[in-house]
């Protein structure tokens, strides 16, 4: 990518890359979601990463009502990391956007808008929009409230265009507590690859929420005010499994060791980081292991508040879930003896 000239402003074109693996399943809404758009994509491919349960003629015959979308099917497993950044170093365009089979877009105006703002406003490296969670009979999904939907909240100032303008700096120093950047649902301006290779780090479960934060020293954000994409929760998520599995906390903390030593990172930032990794542990440890977290970080002088923040939270998310299951057997019994529910 580093050798692709750079395109003037005015003469941005987009290509939309769609990664699969074991989801094909789902691959026709992702694509229909690209062809009810007002602004189609320049080039599209799907990119499969030798899945086992998805064969490349299975592959071709779902594809075949769709002649514009390009099929590529890695000859061996690259997993996830090294399949993203081999896809996005053949990116040859002004703009890309990254698509999982599993999510599609559903709003036909989405990459027109994304597009308008990149060419209107050369500092903006990055627009995304909002998402809506769904599970696999795309009903609206019930879930604790994200990072991202909790800075949407806190950061919207949208303009008569329906978009808010983020600075670099306001995205770093969010990222530093939460990843506040949804994985799929961002058009990047492809230029930024000549500085920062793609997924410069590769830790298998937040390599996304580095390549964000370290792109928020290249420039400014633009989010689009509206629910433009349809995010999947279902038992095959990548995340799922790392949670399930117990290591997503080593993940994350190696994830900011990562981050911090990185030459970009300044004594500022790196204090965030630091608030932000033992914020993090706090809140994802084993309750069996809290008192002793907290006790170890108690002189490392993140603060009393941040301390507090984070035991609050997880007892908060405690009560919720006694009060939701407490709620459902009340609801459960009133069904079984024929009174209804009240």
């Amino acid at each position: 990518m580093s050798e692709q000239p750079i395109m003037p402003a005015s003469e941005l074109a987009l290509e939309v890359v769609i990664f699969n693996y074991n989801y094909a399943r789902y691959l026709p809404d992702s694509l229909h979601g690209l062809e009810i758009q007002s602004r189609r994509p320049d080039m599209v491919r799907v990119s499969d990463d030798a899945s086992p349960a998805d064969p490349p003629d299975k592959l071709h015959d779902i594809l075949a009502p769709f002649p514009w979308a390009k099929l590529q099917v890695n000859t061996r497993n690259l997993g996830a990391v090294e399949h993203f950044r081999t896809r996005i170093a053949e990116v040859s365009l002004g703009a890309y956007m990254i698509l999982s089979a599993d999510d599609f877009l559903m709003d036909p105006d989405f990459l027109a808008d994304a597009m308008r703002i990149l060419r209107d406003h050369p500092d903006i490296v990055v627009v995304y929009g909002q998402i809506r969670l769904i599970d696999d009979s795309k009903q609206p999904c019930t879930a604790s409230e994200s990072g991202w939907a909790l800075f949407e909240r806190r950061t919207a100032a949208p303009n008569a265009a329906g978009w808010t303008f983020l600075s670099g700096t306001t995205v770093r120093q969010a990222l530093a507590f939460d990843n506040v950047m949804p994985a799929v649902c961002c058009v990047v301006r492809s230029s930024v690859h000549r500085t920062l290779p793609p997924f410069p780090i590769a830790n298998p479960h937040c390599h996304d929420w580095q390549q964000w934060y370290l792109l928020t020293y290249l420039g400014n954000f633009a989010r689009i005010e509206r629910p433009v994409l349809a995010y999947r929760r279902h038992g095959n998520n990548l995340s799922a499994h790392f949670e399930q599995s117990g290591d997503a906390l080593s993940h994350l903390e190696q994830a900011y060791r990562e981050l911090l030593e990185r030459p970009e990172v300044g004594c500022g930032d790196a204090a965030l980081l630091r608030i932000g990794c033992v914020r993090k542990l706090l809140l994802g440890v084993p309750l069996r292991h809290l008192a002793s977290c907290l006790w170890r970080y108690r002189f490392t002088g993140v603060g009393i508040n941040i301390l507090r923040e984070a035991v609050y939270r997880r007892l908060s998310r405690r009560f919720h879930l006694c009060y939701t299951r407490c709620r459902d057997a009340v609801y459960s019994q009133y069904l079984k003896q024929g009174k209804g529910a009240h």
